[in-house]
């Protein structure tokens, strides 16, 4: 199987990349100059943090490109690596891992962030709140539950980047974690 590269993606990763990052900056920036900096909402501390972790799952993304991933290669091809190719597949391994828990915090973090607007906006309306108050409890315990998942779907946890030998597939691309993102995420 080997690492095949095919560059053809990066230059959209960058774009939807820039193009993210100003929607995000434009939010806080525009909220800034509406309200200035005296009276914060708490949607607007979630919303500094949101292109923090997005940053991460783009650099994430390209360093995973650019080191490999165990996931690409059998066994043999692993053994028949030199030192310093098989130090940069640990590396993009570990940003695979890394990517693996950055990916869910951004979704969940633009959860978050709205959900903590439709709070300040149901400020006074009973029911209506509970409900915000009940699906943020919801949504919280699903990013724990994604979490929880990722660090015990492979014991011990140095497992997900050891690369000699190949560890089981569960801490190789562990189907549970692919499972619990996508129905967690539709909640």
């Amino acid at each position: 199987m080997g690492l095949l590269r095919d560059d053809t993606w990066v230059p959209e990763l960058w774009s939807l990349f820039g193009v993210g990052q100003f929607i995000l900056l434009s939010r806080v920036g525009l909220r800034c100059w509406l309200q200035g900096f005296r009276h914060p909402a708490a949607e607007d501390f979630v919303s500094l943090l949101i292109p923090a972790f997005y940053t991460v799952c783009a650099a994430g993304c390209y360093l995973v490109y650019i080191n490999g991933n165990k996931v690409d290669f059998t066994q043999a091809e692993i053994n028949a690596l030199t030192d310093e190719e098989a130090r940069r597949l640990i590396l993009g391994t570990k940003w695979e891992l890394v990517l693996a828990y950055s990916y869910p915090t951004v979704l969940w973090l633009l959860k978050a962030s709205l959900l903590l607007l439709y709070w300040r906006l149901t400020s006074g309306l009973g029911r209506h709140r509970l409900l915000v108050l009940l699906i943020g409890v919801i949504c919280l315990l699903t990013w724990i539950g994604i979490m929880l998942s990722m660090s015990l779907a492979c014991i011990p946890f140095k497992r997900f980047w050891e690369i000699k030998p190949l560890p089981p597939i569960n801490c190789i691309q562990p189907p549970n974690i692919f499972i619990a993102l996508a129905v967690s995420n539709v909640l």
